[in-house]
C-alpha cells in the first residue's frame, strides 16, 4: 500500500470512530444572577421621640401646660421619626422586591443548569456509545 493510501486509511479509520458520532456538547448560555443589594438597617432608636414630661398623664388637652417650644420640638421629633420609619419601610420593600427578582433569576438559572447537566449526560452517553461501537467493528 502506498504511503498516501495508508494515511487516508488511517484518517478514515479515525473518523469512523467517536469523531463521526452525532454527539454534541452544549454550553450554558445563561449568566448566573448577581445580588448586591444590602438589607436596609432599621432607623436609629435614638431618633425615637420622647414625650415631654409636661404631656404625660393628661386626661385631656385642657390640662396641657407645656411651653410652645417644647411642643414644637416634640412635633419635629415625631415628624423626623415618622420620616425615618417610612424610609425604612420603603427601603425594605425595595429590598424584598429585588430579592424576589434575584430568587426568580436563580430559579431560572438552576433550571438552565439542570438542562445543561442533562445535555452533558446525553453527550457522555453518546461518546461512550461511539467508542463502544468503534470497538465492535
Amino acid at each position: 500500500m502506498a504511503p498516501n493510501s495508508l494515511g487516508i486509511v488511517v484518517l478514515l479509520g479515525l473518523l469512523a470512530g467517536p469523531a463521526l458520532a452525532d454527539c454534541a456538547a452544549d454550553s450554558l448560555a445563561a449568566t448566573p444572577p448577581e445580588f448586591y443589594t444590602i438589607l436596609p438597617a432599621p432607623p436609629d432608636p435614638a431618633l425615637r421621640p420622647v414625650l415631654p414630661e409636661c404631656l404625660r398623664g393628661l386626661s385631656g388637652p385642657e390640662q396641657e401646660n407645656c411651653p410652645r417650644d417644647e411642643i414644637t420640638a416634640y412635633g419635629t421629633a415625631v415628624e423626623t421619626w415618622v420620616a425615618a420609619l417610612n424610609s425604612y419601610v420603603t427601603n425594605t420593600s425595595r429590598f424584598a422586591n429585588e430579592a424576589a427578582v434575584f430568587a426568580n433569576s436563580a430559579i431560572d438559572y438552576a433550571q438552565e443548569a439542570r438542562t445543561y447537566a442533562d445535555v452533558a449526560f446525553e453527550f457522555a452517553n453518546c461518546e461512550a456509545a461511539a467508542i463502544y461501537d468503534a470497538s465492535e467493528k
